[in-house]
């Protein structure tokens, strides 16, 4: 197995108890990850949510591959502001841990998102690629979802 951190930084224009409510939120992940198609079967026990999450993988050309995945995610009060914590296990072996950190600054948040991947060493390059790529893209959407107007 091979590990890999991919660390992104990032401001949304929202208090943190707001970012953190919309993470918790199973339903919302459809379209804040750009892979997840589909969320189904969500149960929640002592402060933990779980569910399947479908992402909708590109193979080549036009032929693409559902992937279901196993979600648990909780949140955490932090010393300095809060975290909403993700353990994901997908097909082929890989394992993704997501801590997104979370401190108000000014009006807004400062948000911390680190992904630690294990992954087969075959998988490495497209895993690597495509974790990045949603990592990006779930800060962006997240900061557009939640921005606010200007005064």
């Amino acid at each position: 197995m091979s590990q890999l951190t991919l660390v992104h930084e990032f401001t949304v224009a929202a208090p943190p108890g707001e970012v953190g409510a919309h993470l918790c939120d199973p339903e919302l992940y459809v379209g804040l990850n750009p892979y997840v198609v589909a969320v189904r079967d969500i149960r929640e026990s002592d402060g933990v949510t779980e569910f399947t999450a479908v992402e909708r993988l590109r193979l080549a050309g036009p032929l693409r591959m559902d992937n279901p995945i196993a979600v648990r995610l909780w949140p955490e009060e932090t010393g300095e502001g809060a975290r909403v914590v993700f353990d994901i296990r997908s097909r082929g072996g890989v394992q993704v841990h997501i801590v997104t950190g979370l401190v108000a600054a000014g009006p807004g948040t400062a948000v911390t998102d680190t992904l630690t991947v294990r992954v087969p060493a075959l998988l490495r390059r497209t895993v690597r690629t495509t974790a990045r790529a949603g990592q990006l893209s779930r800060a962006a959407e997240l900061a557009n979802r939640l921005s606010r107007p200007a005064a």
